[in-house]
Order: structure tokens, then C-alpha cells, then sequence
């Protein structure tokens, strides 16, 4: 079931159906709580010229061993009642065995992105990684910052 919603454009003002949970397909690119499709389309024709001077990529980050973000998760559990979480994998020969997926803030780190297999024995290999941004200028590497702007 495809949810809409009657929205204003916020640039001219116009009705138009939005679909938040998602919309049929042709339709999909235009979708957008902010913009009408003819004005969401105007957009992304005027920036189609201008060139991206930052890209988002996933990086290995070796500065924090596994031990030490199992403490982190295991502290975190007993101060937050909201942890943000990723979808794990599942491991289908061994049920029992579950992959322990998420993300976590630790004092003096960016935001660690963690997976591994709560029966190591079995399946030793996990996953610590960082988001990092390029600069396409300079080629520079610096810790993504999730930046969001509130007013």
C-alpha cells in the first residue's frame, strides 16, 4: 500500500501528491516533500552544471580495536534507552549465531560503524568503519560530520 499526501510546493505554491513511503516508479525521481515534480525537475536540470566538490565514502578505521566497542555498546546500553541501530545479516546454517550491527559514538572518535557475529568462534570476521568526506579539489580526507540544520 503506497501512502499520499497533498502537499504545497514551497516555491510556487502549487498542490501535489507526495508519496512518503514511496511512489510508482516513473514517478520516483520527482519525489519530494519540499517540491512539485515541474519544480523538483527544474532543480535538478539547473544543477546537472554544477560539479559535486565533496563525495561521502566508507573507510576501514583501525584506531579502535573490537574489545574496546563491545565496552562502548555494552556502557552505552546502561546510560541511553535509544541506540541507532543498522539492518544486520543473518547466518542461516547457524541461527543461533546473529549478526550485532549499529553505530556508536565513543569520546575522541567519529561516529563508528561496527558489525560482527555475536559466535566469533564461527565467524571471526566484523567490521569497524568510519564515514569519511572528500574533497574533490584538493583530494583531502577528513571524518564525515552529520550536519543538520535545525532551524
Amino acid at each position: 500500500m503506497t501512502t499520499q499526501a497533498i502537499y504545497r510546493c514551497q516555491h510556487c505554491q502549487t498542490r501535489y501528491t507526495y508519496y512518503p513511503s514511496g511512489c510508482p516508479l516513473p514517478l520516483t525521481r520527482l519525489n519530494d516533500n519540499r517540491y512539485c515534480p515541474d519544480c523538483k525537475q527544474f532543480i535538478e536540470e539547473s544543477l546537472k552544471s554544477v560539479p559535486k566538490r565533496v563525495e561521502r565514502f566508507s573507510k576501514p578505521y583501525d584506531k579502535i580495536t573490537l574489545e574496546e566497542v563491545k565496552e562502548a555498546i555494552q556502557q552505552q546500553k546502561k546510560k541511553e534507552r535509544w541506540v541507532r541501530v543498522a539492518a544486520p545479516l543473518f547466518d542461516i546454517k547457524n541461527p543461533d549465531n546473529h549478526n550485532i550491527t549499529g553505530f556508536i559514538k565513543i569520546e575522541g572518535h567519529p561516529e563508528i560503524f561496527y558489525s560482527y557475529w555475536s559466535d566469533s568462534e564461527k565467524r571471526p570476521e566484523y567490521r569497524i568503519e568510519i564515514d569519511m568526506e572528500r574533497n574533490l579539489e584538493t583530494g583531502e580526507e577528513y571524518p564525515w560530520e552529520d550536519i543538520r540544520n535545525r532551524y
